[in-house]
């Protein structure tokens, strides 16, 4: 899946005016990613991506996005940031 962000334009020496514009991002899958896929999101790194694949291995699929509050160490505010890059197809 792909879901379209609109970029803060302001930040004009990170994006060309056309990227500014509009920027296409891969969700990440976080019933399927590998811990390279999922420390590509924001604020998630190598620990932090063992326990989101532990938490599936042994609690099964997540069946919402909201379900990723329940792996230690992932709070609300860590999901408000990943809510709009994460998908579980």
């Amino acid at each position: 899946s792909y879901y379209d962000i609109t970029v803060d334009k302001t930040d004009s020496a990170s994006y060309s005016k056309a990227e500014a514009q509009s920027i296409t991002v891969e969700l990440v899958n976080i019933n399927t990613a590998d811990i390279e896929k999922l420390c590509s999101l924001p604020g998630v790194g190598e620990n932090t991506a063992k326990k989101i694949i532990s938490y599936r291995q042994e609690n099964g699929d997540f069946e919402t996005i909201e379900e990723i509050q329940n792996v230690k160490g992932i709070g609300y505010q860590d999901y408000i940031r990943l809510q709009p890059l994460i998908t579980v197809e």
